[in-house]
Protein backbone atom coordinates (compact mmCIF):
# COMPACT_ATOMS: atom_id res chain seq x y z
CA UNK A 1 0.00 0.00 0.00
CA UNK A 2 1.48 3.34 -1.15
CA UNK A 3 2.21 5.84 1.98
CA UNK A 4 -0.16 9.04 1.78
CA UNK A 5 2.19 12.52 2.05
CA UNK A 6 0.28 15.59 3.13
CA UNK A 7 1.12 18.70 1.69
CA UNK A 8 3.57 17.59 -0.47
CA UNK A 9 3.84 20.58 -2.27
CA UNK A 10 4.13 22.94 0.47
CA UNK A 11 7.11 20.75 2.01
CA UNK A 12 8.91 21.07 -1.69
CA UNK A 13 8.19 24.74 -1.51
CA UNK A 14 9.69 25.51 2.13
CA UNK A 15 12.06 23.19 1.99
CA UNK A 16 13.28 24.64 -1.77
CA UNK A 17 13.04 28.12 -0.57
CA UNK A 18 15.61 27.18 2.90
CA UNK A 19 18.09 25.91 0.42
CA UNK A 20 17.98 28.19 -2.29
CA UNK A 21 17.77 31.03 0.25
CA UNK A 22 20.94 29.43 2.87
CA UNK A 23 22.77 28.30 -0.58
CA UNK A 24 22.36 29.09 -3.31
CA UNK A 25 20.23 28.44 -7.13
CA UNK A 26 23.17 26.39 -8.31
CA UNK A 27 22.95 24.38 -5.21
CA UNK A 28 19.21 23.63 -5.45
CA UNK A 29 18.94 19.91 -6.85
CA UNK A 30 16.46 17.74 -7.02
CA UNK A 31 17.87 14.58 -5.04
CA UNK A 32 18.64 17.18 -2.05
CA UNK A 33 15.14 18.92 -2.29
CA UNK A 34 13.64 14.86 -2.67
CA UNK A 35 15.92 14.07 0.67
CA UNK A 36 14.64 16.87 2.78
CA UNK A 37 11.02 16.20 2.04
CA UNK A 38 11.22 12.49 2.46
CA UNK A 39 10.15 11.97 -0.97
CA UNK A 40 11.17 10.08 -4.01
CA UNK A 41 12.41 11.70 -7.01
CA UNK A 42 9.54 11.15 -9.24
CA UNK A 43 7.23 12.17 -6.77
CA UNK A 44 8.91 15.70 -6.70
CA UNK A 45 8.22 15.40 -10.44
CA UNK A 46 4.52 14.73 -10.08
CA UNK A 47 4.41 18.32 -8.66
CA UNK A 48 7.04 20.42 -10.79
CA UNK A 49 8.52 19.56 -14.26
CA UNK A 50 11.96 21.77 -13.48
CA UNK A 51 13.92 22.77 -11.15
CA UNK A 52 13.32 26.35 -13.11
CA UNK A 53 9.56 25.63 -12.13
CA UNK A 54 9.72 25.43 -8.55
CA UNK A 55 11.87 28.62 -8.66
CA UNK A 56 9.73 30.65 -10.19
CA UNK A 57 6.95 28.94 -7.88
CA UNK A 58 9.68 30.24 -5.19
CA UNK A 59 9.86 33.64 -6.61
CA UNK A 60 5.69 34.51 -7.33
CA UNK A 61 4.57 33.36 -4.14
CA UNK A 62 6.99 35.55 -2.20
CA UNK A 63 6.03 38.57 -4.79
CA UNK A 64 2.42 37.76 -4.34
CA UNK A 65 3.22 39.27 -0.79
CA UNK A 66 3.90 42.15 -2.48
CA UNK A 67 0.45 41.99 -4.47
CA UNK A 68 -0.99 41.18 -0.83
CA UNK A 69 0.46 44.15 0.80
CA UNK A 70 -1.00 46.71 -2.21
CA UNK A 71 -4.00 45.39 -1.54
CA UNK A 72 -4.28 46.12 2.32
CA UNK A 73 -3.24 49.51 1.95
CA UNK A 74 -5.65 50.33 -0.20
CA UNK A 75 -7.80 50.64 2.71
CA UNK A 76 -5.21 51.75 5.34
CA UNK A 77 -5.48 55.21 7.12
CA UNK A 78 -1.70 55.61 6.56
CA UNK A 79 -0.38 58.61 4.62
CA UNK A 80 0.23 58.04 1.25
CA UNK A 81 4.03 58.45 1.77
CA UNK A 82 3.91 55.56 4.83
CA UNK A 83 1.82 53.31 1.95
CA UNK A 84 4.96 53.64 -0.25
CA UNK A 85 7.38 53.30 2.62
CA UNK A 86 5.57 49.75 3.32
CA UNK A 87 5.87 49.01 -0.43
CA UNK A 88 9.64 50.24 -0.36
CA UNK A 89 10.47 47.87 2.52
CA UNK A 90 8.43 44.76 1.39
CA UNK A 91 10.77 45.57 -2.20
CA UNK A 92 13.78 45.79 -0.15
CA UNK A 93 12.93 42.38 1.25
CA UNK A 94 12.02 40.80 -1.75
CA UNK A 95 15.36 41.65 -3.41
CA UNK A 96 17.72 41.06 -0.40
CA UNK A 97 16.37 37.42 -0.57
CA UNK A 98 16.35 36.90 -4.06
CA UNK A 99 18.93 39.45 -5.97
CA UNK A 100 21.59 36.87 -6.12
CA UNK A 101 19.20 34.14 -7.44
CA UNK A 102 17.94 36.60 -10.48
CA UNK A 103 22.14 37.13 -11.05
CA UNK A 104 22.63 33.47 -10.93
CA UNK A 105 20.20 32.40 -13.14
CA UNK A 106 20.73 35.34 -16.06
CA UNK A 107 24.40 33.75 -15.71
CA UNK A 108 23.85 30.44 -16.36
CA UNK A 109 20.23 30.73 -17.97
CA UNK A 110 20.85 33.63 -20.22
CA UNK A 111 19.00 36.98 -20.05
CA UNK A 112 15.13 36.20 -21.64
CA UNK A 113 12.74 38.11 -20.19
CA UNK A 114 10.42 41.14 -21.85
CA UNK A 115 9.95 44.07 -20.02
CA UNK A 116 6.96 44.80 -18.08
CA UNK A 117 5.63 41.03 -18.95
CA UNK A 118 5.32 39.92 -15.61
CA UNK A 119 4.82 43.54 -13.66
CA UNK A 120 1.14 44.30 -15.41
CA UNK A 121 -0.19 43.60 -12.92
CA UNK A 122 2.01 45.07 -10.07
CA UNK A 123 1.25 48.78 -11.86
CA UNK A 124 -2.43 47.95 -11.85
CA UNK A 125 -2.37 47.16 -8.38
CA UNK A 126 -0.29 50.07 -7.23
CA UNK A 127 -2.12 52.34 -9.95
CA UNK A 128 -5.51 51.83 -8.31
CA UNK A 129 -4.04 52.71 -5.07
CA UNK A 130 -2.77 55.86 -6.35
CA UNK A 131 -6.35 56.96 -7.83
CA UNK A 132 -7.58 56.36 -4.30
CA UNK A 133 -4.81 58.68 -2.83
CA UNK A 134 -5.96 61.34 -6.02
CA UNK A 135 -9.87 60.90 -4.62
CA UNK A 136 -8.77 61.57 -1.10
CA UNK A 137 -7.32 64.87 -2.23
CA UNK A 138 -3.73 63.07 -0.64
CA UNK A 139 -1.79 64.09 -4.04
CA UNK A 140 -0.54 67.80 -5.16
CA UNK A 141 -0.45 66.42 -9.00
CA UNK A 142 -2.88 65.26 -11.41
CA UNK A 143 -0.52 62.14 -12.94
CA UNK A 144 -1.84 59.42 -14.61
CA UNK A 145 -1.56 56.28 -12.21
CA UNK A 146 -0.52 53.17 -14.06
CA UNK A 147 2.67 55.51 -15.71
CA UNK A 148 3.44 56.90 -12.29
CA UNK A 149 3.06 53.54 -10.73
CA UNK A 150 5.82 52.19 -13.33
CA UNK A 151 7.86 54.70 -12.26
CA UNK A 152 7.44 54.56 -8.68
CA UNK A 153 8.02 50.55 -9.16
CA UNK A 154 10.87 51.29 -11.46
CA UNK A 155 12.85 53.42 -8.45
CA UNK A 156 11.95 51.20 -5.62
CA UNK A 157 13.56 48.44 -7.17
CA UNK A 158 16.61 50.23 -8.46
CA UNK A 159 17.18 51.79 -4.78
CA UNK A 160 16.51 48.73 -3.00
CA UNK A 161 19.19 47.46 -5.14
CA UNK A 162 21.88 50.03 -4.66
CA UNK A 163 20.61 52.18 -2.12
CA UNK A 164 21.48 55.27 -3.80
CA UNK A 165 19.79 57.32 -2.05
CA UNK A 166 16.91 56.54 0.89
CA UNK A 167 13.53 56.02 1.00
CA UNK A 168 13.29 59.96 2.21
CA UNK A 169 15.16 61.48 -0.49
CA UNK A 170 13.18 59.87 -3.47
CA UNK A 171 9.71 60.86 -1.47
CA UNK A 172 10.94 64.47 -1.80
CA UNK A 173 11.92 64.37 -5.36
CA UNK A 174 8.66 63.04 -5.93
CA UNK A 175 7.34 66.33 -4.41
CA UNK A 176 3.45 64.64 -4.74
Amino acid sequence: MPKILENVKDTILKESKKILLKENYKALNIRQIAKCCNIGIGTFYNYFSTKDELVIEILKSDFDKIMDLIEQLKNSNLSFKEKLEQIYKSFDLFLGNYISVFYEISSVKGINCKPNADFSNLYKCLGELIDIEKTKGTMKKNVNSYDFAHFIVSNLFYLTKTHYISFEQLYSFLNI
